[in-house]
């Protein structure tokens, strides 16, 4: 799955992501050295989807950058957290979490899609 070639990729490397839907279930994306995570040259980014379920109770990340990560040509969608009062009670669901001094995260081409929660956070 998705977690294992992020894991298997070099410092520097790319994970071309295909047709298709890449489910996390409630895993986290460690993003933490230099990637890229590109979606197939000639397939929609609607059609390649990076789906993750927040748990309501704890705070949670579909990713979290802290390496110089570029994404191009890839859909996110993320469901599930804790919309009332996550800031608060630091249960808060956030798709992109960017975090720490050498974070670099660039987007193109891509959506985030959230059902609760924010997008990207920096």
């Amino acid at each position: 799955g998705l977690l294992e070639m992020v894991r298997a990729a070099p410092e520097g490397g790319t994970v071309v992501l295909g047709k298709g839907t890449y489910d996390l279930g409630s895993e986290t994306l460690e993003l933490d050295r230099e990637l890229s995570i590109v979606g197939e040259e000639g397939v929609p980014r609607e059609d390649i989807v990076i789906k993750c379920t927040a748990p309501f109770d704890k705070q949670h990340s579909l990713a979290v950058v802290s390496g110089k990560v570029t994404i191009v040509g890839v859909t996110f969608d993320y469901a599930g957290g804790n919309p009332a009062n996550g800031l608060a009670t630091k249960t808060e669901a956030v798709c992109l979490r960017v975090k720490g001094e050498e974070a670099e995260l660039t987007l193109r081409d891509s959506v985030v899609t959230t059902e609760a929660g924010a997008g990207v956070l920096c």
